[in-house]
């Protein structure tokens, strides 16, 4: 799991000394992003997922956790904003998860939001996040559950073809059954019912399932 992990690191100055990159480099190697331009510097809408996007062109599988600066009304910040709508339509188009604690994870003078979370893709663990009580800054820290025994195929859905399972059973080799005895019959079916088994596995595949979309009267109604 953690050759998939990225770590996205707050690269305001008291974060970014020289003892926090050390650390960071011994704990992720090259696999964490520190100063991102689009959070700490002039943000700008056409860079803001620039990141982002890199790592999703060079990984299949991302665990990316930060802070992102990022608000909306979806992972319940009070008011949203143009950032946080585009990472989440982001998110969308891309097929990535996004996960958050349910309360502020930094607070200041005026108000309290959530913007350090989590985007994954391809991520086939259940997870969830939590903001720790801890206020060493203006950020509370994050832990982030893994559940690595989590059912891979938790979130697909399998698709049989039963065009290539017709097929490939009509090829299997025949086998010459000779019955001598009842334990025949039992061992013969047992093994029948294993190369269909297998066969029917072999021939589909995975995919992921999709989101049931719903209007809100049906919604209200449910």
């Amino acid at each position: 799991m953690r050759s998939h992990l990225w770590f996205l690191h707050d690269g305001a100055p008291a974060h970014y000394s020289i003892g926090v990159r050390l650390h960071l480099n011994a704990t992720y190697g090259q696999q964490w992003i520190g100063r991102v331009v689009q959070c700490f510097g002039p943000l700008d809408r056409q860079t803001f997922t620039l990141d982002l996007e890199n790592l999703i062109a060079f990984n299949t599988i991302i665990f990316i956790a930060g802070d992102f600066n990022a608000k909306s009304r979806t992972w319940n910040c009070r008011t949203g904003y143009r950032f946080g709508k585009q990472l989440e339509t982001f998110a969308r188009l891309t097929g990535q998860k996004i996960i958050a604690p349910v309360i502020p994870t930094r607070y200041d003078r005026r108000r309290a939001t959530i913007i350090d979370l989590a985007v994954t893709r391809n991520f086939n663990y259940a997870c969830n996040a939590t903001a720790e009580d801890e206020l060493s800054s203006d950020h509370l820290p994050v832990k982030f559950w893994l559940n690595t025994n989590t059912d891979p195929y938790l979130n697909k859905t399998y698709r049989p073809h039963l065009k290539n399972f017709q097929q490939q059973i009509i090829s299997n080799p025949t086998n010459n059954f000779n019955q001598q005895c009842v334990n025949d019959i039992e061992e013969e079916i047992k093994r029948f019912t294993t190369e269909l088994q297998t066969t029917f596995k072999g021939t589909g595949k995975w995919v992921e399932k999709q989101n049931e979309e719903h209007s809100n009267e049906i919604r209200i109604q449910t």
